[in-house]
């Protein structure tokens, strides 16, 4: 949802710090204001205080209107509102006849800009020219340069691991709406489903959430209103031990884009070892092994209003609130062991 807010609404900054399936876009509001505090909005939902996640779970075809509020009118939500206040109606059942709409798409994602890295042969040549300037100026390291039979060799050699590991992913997404009613009584129910794999192997995301709304008129002045949603994410991704930030997969990216590009991924089928520390790791190989990490997160809530309008004194009303929200997530993470060989040469 809070890509729907990119570029439309002036002072509203919407950042996506990972392309992961499923990631949810950072949103500020005028900016940064504090350095220690946090620059989060407020989110909320038909007249309750969510958190971020229960906004990002909504899906768009059950919102029906989004308003921000900046500065001083965002000042009636206290201290809470000073990063800014984006509210969020839900669509809600029209009186009339039953109305059931249904929506469906496929995309594909694919890089922007990959990286522009040396060739086998660029890479080996500078390394030659570093060690030289290096026993120049007095090292005592021993180097083992290329030949310039091994040099020749690599202008016809370039194994490239990121292009090996990447993939187009491919998303999908459907979403059934029914809605309708009578004078007194009015009701929306709406489901969507999404799933979304990555650029690499076994990682994708799987979300879905329900919503159901009621709207009852007792009488003239007394309304009432209940609602209910449920949404459910799961992610799955691949364990590599040097993703610190396993979110963003830099150390598997790093490792895939660096890894010098005379050695093959594969021979035979067999993963090679690089001359591999015990800190390294082969990312084609934890791929291929099965390890991953898991984690999934469920978010319910049920809400009830009831209004009554006095009718003796024009323009008062008396409104009962009721709110109750539940949050629970859990992961698990496997790692297998796998193992790389080492060729000698022929």
């Amino acid at each position: 949802v809070g890509d729907m807010l990119r570029g439309r609404v002036a002072g509203v900054n919407v950042t996506s710090a990972s392309g992961r399936p499923g990631s949810a876009p950072e949103i500020t509001i005028r900016g940064n204001r504090s350095i220690s505090a946090q620059n989060t909005p407020l989110y909320v939902i038909d007249g309750f205080i969510r958190d971020d996640t229960y906004f990002n779970m909504l899906d768009p075809s059950e919102i029906d209107n989004i308003s921000v509020l900046k500065d001083a009118a965002a000042a009636v939500y206290g201290v809470r509102g000073a990063g800014g206040v984006i509210l969020v109606t839900t669509k809600k059942g029209k009186e009339g006849k039953v109305s059931v709409n249904y929506s469906g798409s496929v995309g594909f994602s694919q890089g922007v800009h990959m990286p522009d890295m040396m060739t086998a042969y660029q890479q080996a040549t500078a390394l030659n020219d570093m060690w030289r300037e290096e026993q120049r100026s007095g090292s005592e390291s021993t180097y083992t340069f290329f030949s310039e039979q091994e040099l020749n060799d690599m202008k016809n050699v370039d194994y490239n691991w990121l292009d090996e590991a990447w993939k187009t992913a491919i998303n999908t997404r459907h979403v059934l709406n029914v809605s309708g009613g009578t004078e007194k009584v009015r009701y929306f129910i709406g489901g969507a489903y999404m799933y979304s794999d990555g650029n690499f192997s076994n990682l994708d995301v799987d979300r879905f959430s329900t919503r159901m709304g009621l709207d009852v008129s007792f009488t003239k002045d007394l309304k009432a209103s209940f609602n209910m949603s449920y949404a459910t994410k799961s992610t799955n991704m691949p364990l590599n031990n040097k993703d610190s930030e396993p979110a963003l997969m830099y150390g598997t990216f790093n490792d895939l884009n660096r890894t010098s590009r005379w050695i093959p991924a594969y021979i035979d089928g067999m993963p090679v070892d690089y001359g591999m520390t015990e800190s390294d790791t082969h990312p084609l190989a934890i791929f291929d092994s099965g390890s991953y990490r898991k984690n999934r997160s469920d978010d319910m809530a049920l809400s009830a209003k009831l209004d009554y309008n006095i009718k003796w004194i024009k323009g008062l009303s008396a409104s009962l609130a009721m709110n109750y929200s539940r949050t629970s997530s859990n992961g698990k993470s496997l790692y297998k062991p796998y193992t790389v060989y080492t060729f000698a040469p022929v």
